[in-house]
Protein backbone atom coordinates (compact mmCIF):
# COMPACT_ATOMS: atom_id res chain seq x y z
CA UNK A 1 0.00 0.00 0.00
CA UNK A 2 1.42 2.95 -1.04
CA UNK A 3 -0.29 6.17 -2.37
CA UNK A 4 -1.33 8.84 -0.25
CA UNK A 5 -0.50 7.34 3.58
CA UNK A 6 3.15 6.57 2.46
CA UNK A 7 3.09 10.01 0.89
CA UNK A 8 1.92 12.13 3.73
CA UNK A 9 4.01 9.85 6.02
CA UNK A 10 7.52 10.86 4.18
CA UNK A 11 6.29 14.77 3.90
CA UNK A 12 5.64 15.06 7.78
CA UNK A 13 9.00 13.34 8.19
CA UNK A 14 7.38 11.09 11.18
CA UNK A 15 4.93 9.23 13.29
CA UNK A 16 1.33 10.53 12.06
CA UNK A 17 -0.16 8.95 15.85
CA UNK A 18 -2.85 6.33 15.55
CA UNK A 19 -4.92 6.62 12.32
CA UNK A 20 -8.76 5.19 11.42
CA UNK A 21 -10.14 3.07 8.94
CA UNK A 22 -13.12 1.89 8.20
CA UNK A 23 -13.34 -1.20 6.31
CA UNK A 24 -14.61 -4.26 4.74
CA UNK A 25 -13.78 -7.78 5.71
CA UNK A 26 -12.84 -10.05 2.43
CA UNK A 27 -11.41 -13.22 3.75
CA UNK A 28 -10.71 -14.26 7.75
CA UNK A 29 -7.84 -16.38 8.87
CA UNK A 30 -7.50 -18.16 12.40
CA UNK A 31 -5.08 -19.57 13.77
CA UNK A 32 -3.29 -19.74 17.41
CA UNK A 33 -2.18 -16.19 17.36
CA UNK A 34 -5.20 -14.60 16.21
CA UNK A 35 -7.80 -13.47 13.96
CA UNK A 36 -6.78 -11.84 10.96
CA UNK A 37 -8.94 -10.12 8.33
CA UNK A 38 -7.83 -9.25 4.82
CA UNK A 39 -9.75 -5.94 4.12
CA UNK A 40 -10.68 -3.10 1.70
CA UNK A 41 -10.37 0.49 3.23
CA UNK A 42 -13.79 1.94 2.27
CA UNK A 43 -12.48 5.28 1.70
CA UNK A 44 -9.82 4.35 -0.86
CA UNK A 45 -10.23 0.44 -1.62
CA UNK A 46 -6.82 -0.18 -1.24
CA UNK A 47 -6.07 -3.23 0.60
CA UNK A 48 -5.32 -3.61 4.63
CA UNK A 49 -4.37 -6.45 6.51
CA UNK A 50 -5.73 -6.21 10.57
CA UNK A 51 -5.71 -8.85 13.91
CA UNK A 52 -8.68 -8.60 15.25
CA UNK A 53 -8.58 -7.52 18.93
CA UNK A 54 -11.53 -9.33 20.52
CA UNK A 55 -13.59 -7.49 23.32
CA UNK A 56 -11.93 -9.77 26.48
CA UNK A 57 -9.19 -11.99 26.15
CA UNK A 58 -6.46 -13.29 27.92
CA UNK A 59 -4.50 -16.57 28.80
CA UNK A 60 -6.50 -19.24 28.86
CA UNK A 61 -10.05 -17.25 28.37
CA UNK A 62 -11.91 -14.60 25.82
CA UNK A 63 -14.55 -14.26 23.70
CA UNK A 64 -14.10 -14.86 20.44
CA UNK A 65 -16.18 -14.86 17.28
CA UNK A 66 -15.47 -15.05 13.41
CA UNK A 67 -15.77 -11.77 11.45
CA UNK A 68 -18.27 -12.54 8.87
CA UNK A 69 -16.98 -11.46 5.28
CA UNK A 70 -18.55 -8.20 4.24
CA UNK A 71 -18.76 -6.70 7.49
CA UNK A 72 -17.88 -2.71 8.10
CA UNK A 73 -14.81 -2.76 11.05
CA UNK A 74 -12.95 -0.24 13.09
CA UNK A 75 -9.26 -0.23 11.75
CA UNK A 76 -6.64 1.65 14.13
CA UNK A 77 -3.35 1.90 12.17
CA UNK A 78 -0.30 2.30 14.41
CA UNK A 79 1.86 5.71 13.54
CA UNK A 80 -0.94 6.31 10.66
CA UNK A 81 0.09 3.50 8.82
CA UNK A 82 -1.75 1.12 7.27
CA UNK A 83 1.51 -1.29 6.25
CA UNK A 84 2.09 -1.43 10.00
CA UNK A 85 0.48 -3.07 12.97
CA UNK A 86 -3.15 -2.89 12.18
CA UNK A 87 -5.96 -3.81 14.87
CA UNK A 88 -9.47 -4.51 14.66
CA UNK A 89 -11.07 -3.10 17.53
CA UNK A 90 -14.79 -2.74 16.64
CA UNK A 91 -17.45 -3.84 14.13
CA UNK A 92 -20.18 -1.76 12.60
CA UNK A 93 -23.19 -3.17 11.41
CA UNK A 94 -24.44 -2.38 7.91
CA UNK A 95 -26.83 -3.58 5.78
CA UNK A 96 -25.18 -7.08 5.18
CA UNK A 97 -25.05 -7.43 8.81
CA UNK A 98 -27.60 -5.50 10.59
CA UNK A 99 -28.59 -5.10 14.40
CA UNK A 100 -30.50 -8.35 14.87
CA UNK A 101 -34.70 -7.53 15.06
CA UNK A 102 -34.85 -9.26 18.20
CA UNK A 103 -33.00 -6.56 19.92
CA UNK A 104 -34.90 -3.95 18.36
CA UNK A 105 -37.88 -5.08 19.73
CA UNK A 106 -36.61 -5.52 22.80
CA UNK A 107 -33.77 -2.66 23.32
CA UNK A 108 -33.71 -3.22 26.83
CA UNK A 109 -32.30 -6.16 27.00
CA UNK A 110 -29.00 -8.00 26.30
CA UNK A 111 -28.40 -9.63 23.43
CA UNK A 112 -26.16 -12.67 22.34
CA UNK A 113 -27.84 -13.46 18.82
CA UNK A 114 -25.96 -15.92 16.35
CA UNK A 115 -26.22 -16.43 12.48
CA UNK A 116 -29.10 -19.19 11.59
CA UNK A 117 -27.49 -23.12 11.72
CA UNK A 118 -24.90 -21.06 13.79
CA UNK A 119 -23.65 -21.92 18.04
CA UNK A 120 -23.49 -19.89 20.94
CA UNK A 121 -20.87 -21.94 23.05
CA UNK A 122 -19.67 -21.40 26.41
CA UNK A 123 -16.85 -23.16 27.95
CA UNK A 124 -15.76 -23.94 31.39
CA UNK A 125 -12.53 -25.45 31.56
CA UNK A 126 -11.12 -27.54 34.77
CA UNK A 127 -13.35 -27.23 37.72
CA UNK A 128 -14.86 -24.10 36.43
CA UNK A 129 -18.49 -23.92 36.29
CA UNK A 130 -21.10 -22.25 34.22
CA UNK A 131 -23.20 -20.59 36.27
CA UNK A 132 -26.60 -18.85 35.29
CA UNK A 133 -27.66 -16.97 37.96
CA UNK A 134 -31.18 -15.99 38.50
CA UNK A 135 -33.96 -17.08 36.13
CA UNK A 136 -33.56 -18.65 33.13
CA UNK A 137 -35.92 -20.06 30.07
CA UNK A 138 -35.61 -22.36 27.55
CA UNK A 139 -37.66 -21.49 24.44
CA UNK A 140 -36.45 -24.16 22.11
CA UNK A 141 -35.21 -27.50 22.51
CA UNK A 142 -32.89 -28.56 25.20
CA UNK A 143 -30.28 -31.42 24.80
CA UNK A 144 -28.25 -32.40 28.18
CA UNK A 145 -25.32 -34.07 27.62
CA UNK A 146 -23.71 -34.94 31.09
CA UNK A 147 -25.20 -34.31 34.41
CA UNK A 148 -28.57 -32.58 34.70
CA UNK A 149 -29.04 -31.88 38.67
CA UNK A 150 -29.83 -29.10 41.25
CA UNK A 151 -32.79 -26.75 41.84
CA UNK A 152 -36.24 -26.82 41.04
CA UNK A 153 -37.43 -26.29 37.30
CA UNK A 154 -40.97 -23.87 37.43
CA UNK A 155 -42.94 -24.31 34.12
CA UNK A 156 -44.93 -21.53 32.75
CA UNK A 157 -48.47 -23.05 33.76
CA UNK A 158 -47.04 -22.46 37.55
CA UNK A 159 -46.26 -26.16 37.41
CA UNK A 160 -42.74 -27.02 39.69
CA UNK A 161 -40.65 -29.97 40.36
CA UNK A 162 -37.51 -32.03 39.54
CA UNK A 163 -37.87 -30.95 35.97
CA UNK A 164 -41.56 -29.57 35.01
CA UNK A 165 -42.41 -28.51 31.86
CA UNK A 166 -45.04 -26.52 30.48
CA UNK A 167 -48.08 -27.34 27.82
CA UNK A 168 -51.70 -27.05 27.05
CA UNK A 169 -53.38 -30.25 27.37
CA UNK A 170 -52.42 -31.18 23.92
CA UNK A 171 -52.26 -34.99 23.13
CA UNK A 172 -48.17 -35.43 22.14
CA UNK A 173 -47.10 -32.51 24.17
CA UNK A 174 -44.41 -32.97 26.36
CA UNK A 175 -46.05 -33.52 30.06
CA UNK A 176 -43.29 -34.30 32.42
CA UNK A 177 -39.33 -35.55 32.61
CA UNK A 178 -37.62 -37.45 35.29
CA UNK A 179 -34.03 -37.37 35.75
CA UNK A 180 -33.35 -40.66 37.60
CA UNK A 181 -29.13 -41.49 38.37
CA UNK A 182 -28.83 -39.47 35.12
CA UNK A 183 -31.24 -41.22 32.98
CA UNK A 184 -34.00 -38.84 31.34
CA UNK A 185 -37.47 -40.41 31.12
CA UNK A 186 -39.70 -38.08 29.50
CA UNK A 187 -43.82 -38.70 29.15
CA UNK A 188 -46.21 -37.15 27.02
CA UNK A 189 -49.95 -36.12 27.01
CA UNK A 190 -52.45 -38.86 26.07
Amino acid sequence: MSGDYAAAREMLGGDMGMHVVLARVEKVTLNVTGQYADCIILENEDPILAKDAPALAGAGFGIFRKLPVGAVVVILCSGGNPDGQNVIVGVLPNNKSGIPTEAIAAPDDFWLVMASGKNIQFKATGAGKIILNGNAKVTGDMDVDGDFRGGTVHAANGSSGPAAVYNTGIPGQLSAIEVTDGVITTFTVI
